[in-house]
């Protein structure tokens, strides 16, 4: 059912979020964005702080996000013999609905809650509370982690600010983005 409602995603995704409730701060709506909320590099030190600092969140969360990477194939099973967790159909939903920071929004959060009731999935993993938040802390929890690991790779060629090694172990304290913030301590 996704493949044949992928092309709605898709434009609707397009569309600007014109009179929509943005749910992440100015700083990162203006992260410049591939689609699929890829973050097009290079960033500056100063930027990078600025949105590693509004996705922070503002106290340790109880499950470490982002989720851990699936590493069997899309039909397979994993080492443990699970199938596919539904988070990952629920990610490429909302690449397709919100490819930007910028559209991550209140009305395209509920959006993509009512298609995964649609399409059978469960957009909470099993977990008590709101489909926005999670996502949202979800969301920037890949951005965070694309933001480290370009930072990563700016070490080579740059001096960072100390503040930002700040972040970074915050980031693992409050259980966010760990392997990309402790690669980016490991790289200064």
């Amino acid at each position: 059912m996704f493949a044949l409602r992928r092309a709605g995603y898709e434009a609707r995704g397009r569309l600007a979020p014109d009179g929509e409730e943005p749910l992440f701060p100015e700083i990162v709506r203006q992260l410049p964005a591939y689609a699929a909320g890829v973050v097009d590099w290079p960033l500056g030190p100063v930027p990078a702080r600025a949105a590693l600092e509004a996705v922070l969140p503002p106290t340790a969360l109880l499950v470490p996000e982002p989720a851990p990477p699936w590493t069997a194939g899309w039909d397979e099973r994993d080492e443990n013999d699970g199938f596919r967790p539904d988070w990952l159909q629920v990610r490429r939903l909302m690449r397709e609905l919100l490819p930007t920071p910028k559209s991550v929004t209140r009305e395209r959060m509920a959006e993509a809650e009512k298609e995964c009731g649609a399409l059978g999935l469960d957009g909470l993993d099993g977990s008590e509370g709101d489909f926005a938040t999670l996502w949202t802390t979800r969301t920037g929890a890949w951005l965070a982690e694309e933001i480290f690991e370009g930072l990563t790779r700016l070490c080579d060629v740059m001096d960072l600010e100390p503040r930002l090694r700040d972040f970074a172990e915050e980031y693992v304290r409050r259980g966010m983005t760990v392997e990309a913030a402790r690669a980016f301590m490991l790289a200064q």
